[in-house]
Parts: C-alpha cells; structure tokens; sequence
C-alpha cells in the first residue's frame, strides 16, 4: 500500500498565491481599455530613464568651463554627521529641481526617481525635500553670499568690461533714514529736458554697501491719470500707496526712474537708451513667474536668500548654454525647457561604454538634436584648442563668444572656435 499512495501538493499546478499573481501582473501587463484598444501597461521601476535626458548637453556644458566643480568645491555647506549628504548631492538636487522649473521644496519628490542624472552630476543619488530644506539651516550667511556673490559674478563679469547701465527701477525710497542721500536728489531743481516727457539730472551716489561713489542719473515726468492718494496708514497699518512717487504742492504726481552708468553721455542720450532696452525687464519677470525665484521659502530670511541667489544662478547658467544653441535671441523658459530640457532617455551600459538614447516629443526634434550636438562639439572644441588657457580664461572667451553680436569692439578670435558649428544650428 505504501507504494500505491499519492502525493497530492499543497498547491496543484496552475494555482499562484496572490504574491504571485501580483508579480505575474506586473510582469505580463495590466490590460487597458483605450479608445485605440486594449493595451498591456507594464511598470519599470528599475529601468535607468531620466526625462530630462537632453540636460546631458548642460552638464556638458557646466564640465567644459568648470562651473559646477567650483560651485561644489567653494560651497562652505559642511556636515559634522558621518551619516549626513554629501554636498554634491544637495546642491544637484537644487540644481535639477530648479532645472524643471520647481518653485517649492515638495516639488523635489518629482524628480526623485531619476536614475540617470544623478550619476552624471556625480551624485549618490537626489535627496530628500527634507534634507533641501535643512541643508541650509545652519552656517554663517557671511559665507553662503560670499560663494553665491563671487559665482554669480564670474557669470557676467567679463561682460561689464563693456558700457552699461543698471536700471533701479525706480526702487530707492526712504527706510529708517538709511537712503537719505537718494531722497535729497528727488527734491532738487535742476531738471534739464530728456526726451518722451521725462525730466532728468545728473549726479554722484554712494548708498549703504556701495564701495564707492557712482554716477547716477535720475529721470521724472509727471503722471496725468487721476490718482487716489493717501499720505497716512489705515487701521491695517497700510503706509503710501505709491512709494516711488511724489506729490508737489501744485498738485503733480511724479514717477521716478533711477539709473546707475559708467557711461559720460548726456542726461538726454542716458534716457533715450534706458527707453531703448527693449526686453531687458523681462528677464525679471521670467525669473519670478518661470523660475523660482520667489520660491523655496521658509520662515528664516537667510535661506529664503540662499535659495533665490541659487536661482539666479543656475537661470544665469541656463541662459548662456540656450544662447550658444539658439543665438541671438534670448529664449524665455517656457520655449527652452520643452526644446533643450524635455526628452525621455534610457541609459544602458556595455563593457565600459554607457549609452543614453534620447527620445523627442517635440515637433521640432531633429533641428533640436543638430543645435546640441553642434554645442558638444564647440565646447570639445574649446577645451582641445584652448588647453593652455586657465578654466577662468577659457569661460571669459567663451562670454565673449557667446555674446559676439554685441561686443563688436572685442568680438573673440574665430580661430578657435568653429564658428558655423552654431551658425548652421538654429532652431
């Protein structure tokens, strides 16, 4: 009898327990309805994809002039816990997440899932909104602006060896008696005609944190719409309505405009080129409402200031890297980041060799490719033929290059660069 008995299994062929049929699911696809049929979706959470595959040409771009690696290493974020991130893990993070156009820490989890970026930036990996968030808590904010000030100058400053004028904005008003001295130049007489309705004059300033004395030159006109004004707070202790603006006694309202120039024209040329600067109050207005710029906040004013001087930062860099693949114009982000940002990529690796396949949605797909792909080779240009140059040297040349257009005076020396390389490259 014992030969005869048989053996029956706790679970007979064809029978999963539910792990298992969960896995098979997931595996084989979960069928979809859609209006093209039925579809099997399958979910990879391993797969090594990223969405911002095109970003590799950036990164490309940040290596080639050394920004990144200086910003990185200059960072005085230091961590006691062994524990702790690294800071290149941070400050990548920061990086990616304003990339994508993320205006609050909570945005951060989007991109925590990529699986290629990270290990091109030289991450571990992209960290958590928390650790964003506290990274920054602690330290004297002395060091933090020291390294974002001197970063944020090497990105322009090769540029201000070229005439130019910063526009206030007509921002400078009285606060505890500390701008007096741009107040005494509101109540002066010698207004000489500038042109468009505008009265101007010229003078010296030095304000609070100026090293020195500079030369400004102060523009009005009077402002004919009817106004309502009110020279005292209200119970909800609501100050003037109009900062910026004065009331004479013969009843005329006054907006203010304040420039600051090295240049030795007259009041009446300034203003006729402040009024010529086109778009260049734009570029404010995108980084608040495109970047964020007033945003990443938190109760503490020091990393409110960290984080939009960061900002500032990486729209700086962005901006240079659009103009040497668009030129000539300057390219708002919301055309940017779904020409030059967005693409899905796969990474996969042989041997040695990694490979990342980039996938376009864009309608503009192929001339977006050639425009990359002629950067890369100006930027390997660049670094073969500049070898000798200092990193500083080859990225105020690279400045120069980009912005060759404007700085006829200085223009680069087209020896070294493949001039056509962005000429036949426009999108």
């Amino acid at each position: 009898m014992e030969g005869n008995r048989v053996l029956i299994p706790a679970h007979p062929q064809g029978e999963v327990e539910s792990g298992d049929r969960d896995q098979n699911l997931v595996d084989r696809g979960k069928a979809v309805e859609t209006f093209g049929g039925k579809v099997f979706v399958r979910w990879d959470a391993d797969a090594a994809v990223t969405a911002f595959a095109p970003v590799t040409y950036f990164l490309e771009f940040l290596k080639a002039n050394g920004l990144w690696q200086q910003w990185v290493e200059d960072c005085p974020l230091n961590y006691r816990s062994g524990n702790a991130p690294p800071k290149q893990d941070i400050l990548g993070t920061l990086l990616l997440s304003v990339l994508a156009g993320h205006k609050r820490y909570a945005h951060v989890t989007t991109v925590r899932s990529d699986s290629v970026l990270p290990g091109l930036l030289g991450m571990e990996r992209v960290r958590s909104e928390d650790a964003v968030r506290r990274a920054f808590l602690k330290g004297e904010g002395a060091e933090y602006a020291g390294w974002l000030h001197a970063h944020l100058d090497s990105s322009y400053e090769e540029l201000l060896k070229e005439p130019w004028i910063l526009d206030m904005d007509g921002t400078v008003k009285p606060l505890y008696g500390s701008q007096e001295q741009a107040v005494r130049l509101f109540g002066r007489t010698d207004w000489a005609p500038a042109g468009g309705g505008w009265q101007g004059l010229s003078s010296e300033l030095q304000l609070t944190g100026w090293s020195r004395k500079r030369r400004v030159v102060v523009l009005r006109r009077v402002i004919r719409e009817s106004l309502a004004i009110t020279a005292e707070g209200d119970a909800r202790g609501q100050g003037e309505l109009f900062a910026t603006m004065e009331v004479l006694r013969a009843g005329n309202v006054y907006e203010y405009a304040v420039l600051v120039t090295p240049l030795e024209e007259e009041v009446l040329g300034i203003a006729q080129l402040y009024r010529d600067r086109a778009e260049a109050e734009n570029v404010f207005d995108e980084l608040k409402d495109q970047w964020g710029w007033a945003g990443f906040t938190t109760q503490d004013h020091q990393r409110c200031q960290i984080l939009a001087r960061i900002v500032a930062l990486i729209y700086n860099w962005w901006s240079l890297f659009t103009r040497l693949a668009i030129p000539n114009r300057h390219t708002e982000a919301t055309t940017s980041r779904p020409l030059l940002l967005h693409g899905i990529g796969r990474q996969t690796t042989h041997g040695n060799q990694t490979t990342l396949t980039i996938t376009s949605n864009h309608a503009h797909a192929e001339p977006i490719r050639r425009a990359l792909e002629g950067v890369s080779r100006l930027l390997r240009r660049l670094v073969e033929t500049a070898e000798q140059f200092t990193v500083n040297q080859r990225w105020r040349w690279l400045l120069r290059f980009i912005f060759r257009d404007w700085l006829k005076r200085c223009a680069p020396d087209p020896r070294f660069l493949p001039l056509t390389a962005l000429v036949n490259c426009r999108i």
